[in-house]
């Protein structure tokens, strides 16, 4: 049985041998949320009938940023 971590609440991570800051860890859930804020909002316009549906590159295309500082 997996164990959830949030990763806010991480200061070092092993993940598949690398290390995670807890930094890297905040910029990912940051990042995380700001996508699926831009999915909700693609389908709220394709359902408002205010869009078409748009192809996975488009949507890709649409993500914002993963930044690492």
């Amino acid at each position: 049985v997996a164990k959830q971590v949030s990763l806010s609440s991480l200061t070092t991570v092993k993940f598949n041998g690398i290390d995670i800051t807890k930094a890297e860890s905040e910029a990912y859930g940051v990042w995380r949320a700001n996508c699926w804020q831009v999915g909700y909002q693609i389908l709220a316009e394709v359902e408002a009938g205010t869009r078409p549906m748009p192809t996975i590159e488009e949507v890709l295309a649409e993500m914002p940023e993963l930044v690492l500082s």
